[in-house]
């Protein structure tokens, strides 16, 4: 009698495989999406800091990244990074392709706001009060 694998019993591995596979890549994708989350949040919150240095020794905010004494990594691939120093002291962070955008705002008293509009991702990485998420002009807490 000769031993191996009945064509029916490959097929059933080869389901199986396809299956966890299947399940599997959504989740990849989310913790991949979630770590260039992570950084550009490192990011902003570095300039935040930053910004609070500049405010305490200036009049006003930074308008330009390049007043600040940070150094923001050249290769920022994931994200466009800008600040606002007219109104209020604003960074943000946007997605390239345009999925979401975080910001982050200084405020007078010198807490941080922290918004994420746009996408799923702000579902998951907006879990705790400090967040203010939005989508356009209406504005709730997680």
């Amino acid at each position: 009698m000769k031993k191996g694998f009945t064509l029916i019993e490959l097929l059933v591995v080869v389901l199986i495989i396809g299956i966890l596979a299947a399940v599997a890549l959504p989740q990849y994708t989310k913790a991949v999406e979630k770590s260039r989350t992570a950084e550009a949040m490192t990011l902003l919150g570095d300039i935040m800091t930053a910004q609070r240095i500049y405010k305490l020794s200036n009049t006003g905010c930074a308008s330009s990244l390049d007043v600040l004494d940070i150094e923001v990594p050249s290769d920022t691939t994931n994200f466009t990074i800008a600040i606002d120093g007219t109104n209020a002291c604003k960074a943000t962070a946007a997605r390239k392709g345009g999925a979401y955008n975080l910001a982050f705002t200084l405020n007078n008293d010198g807490t941080i706001t922290r918004e994420c509009s746009g996408g799923d991702i702000c579902k998951s990485i907006t879990n705790s009060n400090e967040w203010v998420t939005y989508t356009g002009t209406t504005t709730t807490n997680p």
